[in-house]
């Protein structure tokens, strides 16, 4: 028994449609990159990069790569060119940098302490308004500070880039092939035999 689907509001062909959705796909995609590696200063290319190594990875091991394996690669790919990045910047900079860092932080850090607390914290914790003493900061607690705090920035811009990165190469694929990476072969299901 044959199952024949009719539209009742649009006509289309199915071809048609198939290559309007790929069109689509490709144009957004493309929108997407270029966007991207304006903002990003070309780093958003090394997503599709990094999704192709992890597929390279999987296949020489025998498995299938998933959605999660490209996109994990187009993250991962993207972390590691803002950390070598960074590190070359960080090499760049002329020596008395960090000092002038360090220093800028102490005036702030100091400028804030001989700050009165806010008004309305008295009324809200009274025992706010006293006044206390701050622990001092020692540079090796406030270096670590900024080492982790710089990690998690690096790592929350690198997922967002990455995935920036992956979505637009999804696309693009997607609009090139008919396919999405990582996803499975189609099956044909003969309707007559269910």
């Amino acid at each position: 028994m044959s199952t024949t689907v009719r539209s009742t509001q649009f006509n289309r062909d199915p071809v048609n449609h198939s290559r309007l959705s790929r069109a689509t796909a490709l144009l957004t995609g493309l929108v997407v990159l270029i966007g991207a590696v304006l903002m990003s200063l070309g780093l958003v290319l090394l997503a599709p990069v990094g999704a192709w190594v992890s597929h390279r990875v999987q296949r020489a091991r025998g498995r299938s790569s998933g959605t999660f394996d490209s996109w994990l690669g187009a993250v991962s790919a993207t972390i590691v060119a803002m950390l070598i990045l960074s590190a070359v910047v960080a090499t760049r900079l002329p020596p008395d940098t960090w000092r002038q860092v360090r220093h800028a932080m102490d005036s702030a850090s100091t400028a804030s302490a001989r700050k009165p607390p806010p008004r309305w914290l008295s009324r809200v914790s009274p025992a706010s308004s006293y006044p206390t003493t701050r622990p001092r900061l020692t540079p090796a607690l406030g270096t670590a500070g900024a080492v982790w705090g710089f990690t998690v920035g690096v790592g929350i811009m690198g997922a967002l880039l990455g995935t920036v990165g992956w979505v637009g190469m999804t696309l693009v694929i997607f609009g090139a092939s008919g396919r999405m990476p990582g996803a499975s072969a189609a099956i044909a299901v003969d309707a007559d035999a269910a």
